[in-house]
């Protein structure tokens, strides 16, 4: 197989490491190089380089400066009902609940009318559209 430029080759389990893309695997073959676990692992490294526990939302930049964009928390509300969907576990659950939560107390209590926090309106349509976590 040949690989692309600054590619490495797929290791002995056939995984390839991040950044090796093999011919045709952009091209509807049937490469799939990631596991539920590497989904978890790579959520978790997010987690502890940009999620704030105090705010229960997440940080804009990995220097922990700023909370990130309204929309930008909605996206990573969705990936937390996606870990929780994904794994099954109590604290992916209460994360999904945390950043509620926190969206809650940073954003006026989803007051849409409060046109100073909701200064555009596909703000909210990206909470609005996150879906909801099973619950059992």
């Amino acid at each position: 197989m040949q690989q692309k430029e600054g590619a490495t080759a797929p290791s002995a389990d056939g995984k390839t490491s991040p950044g090796s893309v093999p011919d045709g695997a952009m091209s509807g073959s049937s490469f799939n190089s990631w596991v539920p676990a590497d989904a978890t692992t790579a959520y978790n490294a997010f987690n502890t380089a940009c999620y704030n526990p105090t705010t229960k939302l997440y940080y804009s930049t990995t220097l922990k400066d700023n909370i990130a964009a309204i929309w930008t928390n909605a996206i990573f509300w969705d990936m937390a009902m996606d870990a929780y969907i994904r794994t099954r576990k109590s604290a992916d659950l209460t994360r999904v609940n945390d950043m509620y939560t926190g969206g809650y107390n940073q954003y006026d209590h989803y007051n849409w009318n409060n046109t100073t926090v909701w200064f555009i309106y596909d703000d909210m349509m990206w909470w609005v559209m996150a879906p909801p976590a099973p619950t059992s």
